[in-house]
């Protein structure tokens, strides 16, 4: 197991932590069916040289797709730094999926409840 670190909003690390936390391996892990699995694969890099050790607010397990039958997937011992810029597109997408659940939770509150 190979986890990253990323600064991202507090209140968007306190919903990803509550809502991917898996205490089996101590992180958040992210199901290998979401889109958010899909992206932060996406947005693995191998690491730069002179980049510094991975300080953040949200810790998560890296993706290996290997496990799961695709041949030469990226390897998390050596894709395993997210940028700047991949910490941006991680955060928009995260803030988004956070939204629409919020959505989803209030319009079904309003129909069924009043």
């Amino acid at each position: 197991m190979i986890t990253t670190r990323i600064q991202i909003e507090s209140y968007l690390a306190e919903y990803v932590r509550g809502k991917y936390y898996d205490e089996t391996v101590g992180t958040v892990r992210f199901p290998s069916s979401s889109d958010i699995y899909v992206t932060v694969y996406d947005l693995m890099e191998k690491r730069p040289v002179n980049c510094p050790a991975d300080r953040g607010n949200l810790e998560f397990m890296l993706p290996d797709r290997r496990e799961a039958n695709f041949a030469g997937g990226k390897s998390p011992e050596q894709f395993n730094y997210i940028s700047v810029r991949g910490t941006a597109i991680l955060e928009k997408r995260l803030r988004a999926l956070m939204w629409a659940e919020l959505h989803e939770l209030m319009d079904e509150n309003k129909h069924l409840h009043g």
